[in-house]
């Protein structure tokens, strides 16, 4: 049976392949598109908070689905890396310049663990997160105005190499801020030192400063949300001065 199974297999026609794939791909977009009809009728009337609501995230999935089948342009000639990360940046600069609401986005950029030949190895993602700013800071242009970039990583390196040329988990690493209304060029925070001295008894480079002080800086100043001990229970922040 398994033998028969695979004759019909090898002797069947790509071309027919292409059209059920085709087929099935026209029933699954019909069945979503009568779902969301539905939807659509559920949300059309009433004024109550879950109505309104449930309204309003069809209207933004209208307006993503109008987005994604439409080509993009970034302006100012501005070139995003083509990778993944890349093309992330792109997809959150559309949606900002849409205006359909966004209000916070997380990206993941892999690539950072350097236990071998680090210096081969971070060129890549360094070169790829350098592009990738500078692509999305010149494409949306003064609408940089309100938006604040926040960089960040769970955790750095060992200060010491491997024998591997690389270099294995540490403790302390660093942010990187961009955006309108940051006071950049420059670094904040206290530099510990190199020293054997100066490290941790595990020979890490401490923290110094916890990086709930930088997001909720961002949190008050950039997002105006004065709420920032509900958003960092049992949590005095010291700001850095920063922003604006």
């Amino acid at each position: 049976m398994l033998s028969h199974f695979l004759r019909r297999r090898r002797h069947q026609d790509p071309a027919q392949n292409r059209q059920r794939t085709g087929r099935r791909r026209q029933r699954c977009l019909k069945s979503i598109a009568d779902r969301f009809s539905a939807t659509q009728g559920l949300y059309a009337r009433g004024n109550d908070l879950a109505t309104s609501a449930g309204r309003g995230t069809l209207e933004t999935l209208t307006a993503l689905e109008r987005l994604a089948e439409s080509p993009y342009m970034p302006e100012r000639a501005a070139v995003y890396p083509s990778d993944t990360f890349g093309r992330h940046m792109q997809q959150v600069a559309r949606l900002i310049k849409a205006d359909v609401g966004l209000e916070a986005a997380v990206l993941g950029k892999h690539g950072w663990d350097s236990h071998v030949a680090q210096v081969e190895r971070l060129q890549s993602p360094m070169r790829s997160l350098a592009r990738g700013l500078q692509a999305f800071s010149l494409d949306l242009g003064e609408r940089m105005n309100r938006v604040t970039v926040v960089v960040m990583s769970e955790f750095g390196r060992r200060i010491a190499p491997n024998l591997s040329q690389g270099t294995d988990h540490g403790r302390a690493t660093a942010m990187l801020l961009l955006g309108g209304g940051i006071h950049g060029g420059k670094v904040y925070g206290r530099w510990p030192g190199l020293a054997t001295e100066q490290l941790d008894k595990q020979g890490n480079l401490p923290v110094t400063t916890d990086y709930r002080h930088v997001l909720a800086e961002v949190v008050e100043r950039r997002l105006k949300n004065p709420a920032v001990t509900k958003v960092f229970p049992d949590f005095r922040p010291e700001y850095l001065q920063f922003s604006a």
